[in-house]
């Protein structure tokens, strides 16, 4: 998907870039309790890990969803996460916090993380 963006006018089709990694965000990172809903409590985080994806290519003849090589994986820890994010959170803010993942590391990373979890 190429979307108008200031930025780019001046790079030929084939470089596009997808709007401000600002611009897209994760959100409903937090949750009131489900179970309990009839007390007031506060919104919280409900998962011990958080997947981001992404898919990044910018050309539109070439996007294919089931090409995992123009995808970008991220997965935070709670602690990790609950350091930079809130509600929600942008893909320029998780790129600062972990280089992407293609999809053979981020099973790796998840493996890892699923291990110190537990």
């Amino acid at each position: 998907m190429v979307l108008d963006d200031p930025l780019s006018k001046n790079l030929d089709d084939d470089q596009k870039q997808v709007k401000s990694p600002s611009a897209i965000r994760f959100s409903g990172l937090m949750a009131k309790d489900a179970v309990n809903n009839h007390t007031e409590s506060k919104a919280s985080y409900k998962s011990d890990l958080y997947i981001f994806c992404f898919q990044n290519e910018a050309d539109h003849e070439q996007w294919n969803a089931l090409n995992l090589d123009q995808w970008e994986f991220y997965v935070f820890d709670l602690l990790d996460l609950k350091k930079f994010a809130g509600k929600s959170v942008s893909l320029k803010k998780l790129r600062e916090h972990q280089k992407p993942l293609n999809a053979n590391k981020f099973v790796i990373e998840t493996q890892r993380l699923i291990k110190k979890c537990i």
